[in-house]
């Protein structure tokens, strides 16, 4: 919703900001109704750094995500302006690839279902790979609409069929301390993903952007290659 309503709203003023501020009081509504129990059927606690060790591939994945997240809305609009894109067209994209991203979760996460998770993911990371390196020549081009598409859905992919698997993989206290895991793997990207991507756009222009989100996605395949495609090492 948010690069949609900019070219209505403008950048300037209180307007766009209050309205997100609306946005996030709205979602705060259904935790008055949530109920809290015990997750946990064995006792005790679970352990991060436990999990963490037990699946890291699994966990990059979540981590590539949110790199990939905080970095294509703090600086994709940017990127396409700077490339001749109008404002009010970069954000119509933005918001294309969010709704492409939900959209597209439930076709990926009945073939991951009926094939292969690890499968899926790989195929996602390397899409989300080749489509990030295409954004300069096509970012001008009609062409653009479809691969923005393309990178939203490969590049979140990656991050749901992860969660499936940590939802196969992880039960009771150890499902507590993976979710816990998750959030911190968010906290993490939205914190290191934007002040590396600027420091390359800095020193090495506007275009080093599609090559930043490419990169971390490359060094994904990497660790996934090392695990021989596997993204947990014990199930």
């Amino acid at each position: 919703v948010g690069p949609i309503i900019v070219p209505f709203t403008g950048i300037h003023g209180f307007l766009p900001w209050g309205i997100g501020i609306a946005f996030v009081l709205m979602g705060l509504i259904p935790l008055l109704f949530v109920r809290i129990r015990d997750v946990s059927e064995d006792g005790g606690h679970g352990n991060v750094f436990a999990v963490l060790g037990r699946a890291p591939v699994l966990f990059a994945c979540v981590g590539a995500a949110t790199v990939f997240d905080s970095v294509i809305i703090s600086f994709f609009t940017i990127f396409a302006t700077r490339n001749g894109v109008p404002l009010a067209a970069a954000s119509s994209m933005l918001a294309a690839g969010i709704v492409a991203g939900v959209v597209f979760f439930y076709p990926l996460g009945l073939w991951a279902d009926r094939w292969s998770k690890s499968g899926v993911v790989v195929i996602c990371a390397i899409g989300t790979v080749i489509s990030c390196l295409l954004l300069a020549p096509l970012i001008a081009t009609p062409l653009i609409w479809p691969l923005v598409v393309l990178i939203f859905t490969a590049a979140f992919g990656v991050y749901v069929v992860a969660l499936a698997i940590i939802g196969d993989v992880f039960k009771g206290r150890d499902m507590v301390a993976a979710s816990a895991a998750v959030a911190a793997m968010w906290g993490v990207g939205g914190i290191v993903g934007p002040p590396i991507a600027g420091w390359m756009i800095d020193n090495f222009g506007i275009n080093s952007f599609p090559v930043t989100l490419s990169g971390v996605y490359t060094m994904l395949l990497v660790g996934l290659l090392l695990q021989r495609g596997r993204v947990v090492k014990h199930v």
